[in-house]
């Protein structure tokens, strides 16, 4: 018996690239999709970040009565700015950033206990053991998922080279106002403070036009402050009305040295600083620079060293001293900006929901 047997056809040329064609189409149309989903989730983790964060804010003030200061450093401002203090210079310049103090609080105790609660050391100390191992330390809630810092720096700001130094993507509020990266330290010394006997750093004034009207605050003013922690009470403008915390990406993503680059790390770290002179961008900022701002020179115009950024599109994360988080437009007017950014200013403020 014979079996007639077709033969076997197999795909033309055409058929095939009309098969392509078509998964490239798909592709197209799913690939966007994608990655707004994994936009959205990552956004909603940095959210849980900051109310982390916000958790602990308030846990630590129950347990003391105030915030943690942005950072314990002896040392106000220059060499020459309080020298009795100062000197010798510049054993006191290295300081506990604020996440550093909220350790306990966020689920890292044991990384607090790494290090002696002890005045900052000099920073040579910091280039070696435990101190040196601390500003390694990478910590998932201390990095937004959309940042594009690298995961790690070899950092030589102020001259003391720290390999592989922990970024951090979030910063502490300390003013409405500073636009210059270069005043995020000035003032001289105010009272002293616990646990170190460290002083205050008691800021000049600045003023600006809101609404056409001059307005002079001090430069200083936000719910954060050096060597000092405000109780809630000392936020008259209301918790839900003062930005705490704020996103950050390196507008430079060079690691940064003194000379030819001349910024430090050109952003913000995790836990501590060496070498904090002119520092404070290291770990807090300034509501006063518009979200996100463009700026063609960073290496001359260091207002991206100050302001709050981030690589979601359209704006940033931003803590208020309540808890909440809520996502801040790049569009957000001068005077809102400056509303959220002080802890008694007196404004009234309505943002959108």
């Amino acid at each position: 018996m014979r079996t007639d047997r077709r033969p076997l056809r197999g795909f033309t040329l055409i058929e095939l690239l009309v098969v392509i064609a078509i998964i490239a189409i798909l592709i197209g149309l799913l690939l966007p999709a994608v990655q707004k989903i994994r936009e959205a989730a990552n956004r909603m983790t940095c959210t849980n970040n900051l109310k982390q964060f916000m958790l602990g804010m308030h846990n630590y003030e129950s347990a003391y009565g105030t915030l943690p200061p942005s950072v314990i450093k002896r040392a106000i401002q220059d060499p020459g700015t309080e020298p009795l203090i100062n000197s010798p210079w510049p054993n006191y310049c290295s300081g506990y950033h604020w996440s550093f103090l909220i350790c306990p609080y966020i689920e890292q105790d044991n990384l607090y206990k790494s290090i002696p609660f002890v005045e900052p050391p000099p920073p040579p100390a910091w280039q070696s053991g435990p101190y040196l191992a601390l500003l390694q330390t990478r910590v998932k809630i201390m990095r937004c998922p959309s940042t594009s810092d690298r995961v790690s720096y070899d950092d030589n700001s102020r001259g003391i080279a720290i390999p592989n130094r922990a970024p951090s993507s979030y910063a502490v509020v300390i003013s409405n106002n500073i636009d210059n990266n270069n005043h995020n330290d000035d003032g001289r010394a105010g009272a002293k403070n616990p646990p170190f006997d460290f002083n205050s750093l008691m800021p000049g004034n600045n003023t600006r036009t809101i609404n056409g009207v001059s307005i002079t605050v001090p430069r200083l003013n936000g719910p954060f402050a050096q060597n000092e922690g405000y109780s809630f009470a000392a936020i008259p403008d209301g918790l839900s009305n003062t930005a705490g915390i704020g996103e950050r990406y390196r507008y430079r993503n060079d690691a940064g040295s003194e000379g030819a680059a001349g910024h430090g790390g050109w952003g913000t770290f995790s836990w501590a600083s060496p070498h904090a002179q002119n520092g404070h961008n290291l770990f807090s900022g300034s509501t006063w620079v518009p979200f996100n701002i463009v700026i063609p020179t960073p290496n001359s115009d260091t207002r991206h060293l100050i302001g709050f950024t981030s690589r979601h599109a359209g704006g940033v994360n931003m803590a208020f001293m309540d808890g909440s988080v809520r996502f801040l437009k790049n569009s957000m007017s001068d005077a809102a900006r400056f509303a959220i950014g002080s802890r008694d200013g007196g404004e009234v403020l309505q943002l959108d929901p």
